[in-house]
């Protein structure tokens, strides 16, 4: 996220704090003003060999709800959604998508390997905080979006921790330090080592009600094992 400027320009925040923001009920600057620009930037940190290839699932459709919030909260802005693929994924994300598209928001597509935008102060001449470098994809020209916030779609990452557990636990790590179940089909929740199962964002990025899902079949194995163990 430091290539975008994080930590360096004020209000270039994370989802994470932008999300906080939201729960205060107020959408505003550093300096307590309210922005007009406001950009939101998808895949930092994911989809990306320099950092985590794998994509990280949640961000897509959060960025369309942020979107959509911003809009009500403030509906006279101008966002812009900044993204190297749509993935829209869940029940319903498609649709979000298209309602989105429909709100005055702008989408602009660029290379998340090879041609990330660049975030600069703004000139003295340029009202905005910000100046947004990009080169879009579809129309291939070089654009300059202007900006006073910046939200960054931050990857799903595995916890500092996870190898300490994998040892203590004797569950394998794929090369994302993620846990690997037994079997992707035929034993999404198991571990190879005998009474350990694995739910949730520990197993891989990946939507709420997907946890939910994984936990509700671990509690049924468990349950099962259990109810097999007094009948015999």
């Amino acid at each position: 996220i430091n290539n975008y400027g994080y930590g360096t320009l004020p209000n270039v925040i994370t989802s994470a704090e932008f999300e906080k923001m939201l729960k205060s009920g107020s959408i505003v600057k550093k300096d307590g003003k309210v922005p007009q620009n406001i950009a939101i930037i998808h895949c930092v940190g994911s989809r990306n060999s320099q950092y985590n290839a794998y994509c990280s699932r949640v961000c897509c459709s959060t960025a369309l709800k942020y979107a959509n919030q911003i809009r009500s909260a403030l509906p006279d802005s101008n966002i812009y959604e900044l993204y190297a693929d749509m993935r829209s994924m869940a029940q319903g994300c498609e649709e979000l998508y298209t309602i989105t598209s429909r709100k005055r928001v702008m989408f602009l597509m660029f290379d998340q390997e090879n041609d990330l935008p660049v975030i600069k102060p703004a000139s003295d001449e340029q009202q905005d905080e910000m100046v947004i470098e990009l080169n879009e994809v579809r129309t291939r020209k070089q654009l300059e979006i202007p900006a006073d916030m910046v939200i960054l779609m931050t990857a799903m990452d595995s916890r500092d921790e996870t190898q300490q557990v994998a040892h203590a636990t004797g569950v394998s790590l794929c090369g994302n330090r993620f846990f690997i179940e037994k079997h992707p089909k035929l034993d999404p929740v198991a571990t190879t080592t005998g009474g350990v199962y694995i739910v949730g964002s520990c197993q891989g990025p990946k939507e709420i009600p997907d946890s939910i899902s994984q936990s509700r079949a671990a509690a049924a194995r468990i349950m099962g094992s259990i109810d097999k163990g007094k009948a015999s």
